[in-house]
């Protein structure tokens, strides 16, 4: 097992631990990506029970009252609600991202996305290549497609209407 040293530095001085195994380093930073992809989808549960309790207002309030962006916790909020907790377990080793990535599909398609990724250890990157292949350019998406499942009716001066979108120009 190979030991890693960090030094201390003149700005930073006892914040590290002076020696971590690169085992014990590696278990550490899995620990913190899993503690960052579960708190993305426990905001986006909260956010969801704000909007219950009193619809986008209070979602924005709530995203005000924790300080972080609307846009980002009402993202946040719409993958939470396309994956209930139990349908996230299935697929637990693929972070946050391969949700967002894959939310926008039919549930069937989803599904198949998501278990290929996991099977075949697709980065976030791979998948969204996946997703995105095939699909017409010059529509409204979120990346290539909407996050809310599109409709060329919805589009109106760059943005969809559903999930506020932006147009990628091709």
């Amino acid at each position: 097992m190979q030991s890693v040293v960090i030094a201390h530095t003149a700005e930073a001085p006892g914040i590290f631990p002076t020696c971590y195994s690169w085992s014990d380093l590696i278990a550490a930073g899995i620990d913190a990506a899993k503690a960052e992809d579960n708190a993305r989808f426990r905001l986006g549960d909260l956010a969801l029970i704000a909007r219950h309790m009193g619809g986008e207002k209070m979602m924005r309030e709530f995203a005000r009252e924790i300080g972080r962006d609307y846009a980002t916790i009402r993202k946040y909020a719409w993958v939470a609600e396309v994956y209930p907790p139990e349908q996230r377990a299935k697929y637990e080793p693929l972070s946050f991202t391969h949700f967002q990535e894959a939310a926008h599909l039919p549930e069937v398609e989803r599904d198949k996305v998501l278990a290929r990724a996991q099977d075949d250890g697709l980065s976030t990157r791979q998948m969204a290549a996946l997703v995105n292949s095939g699909i017409p350019r010059g529509i409204c998406r979120w990346y290539v497609k909407p996050r809310c499942g599109f409709d060329d009716t919805e589009v109106e001066a760059g943005r969809c209407n559903v999930c506020d979108a932006h147009e990628e120009k091709p």
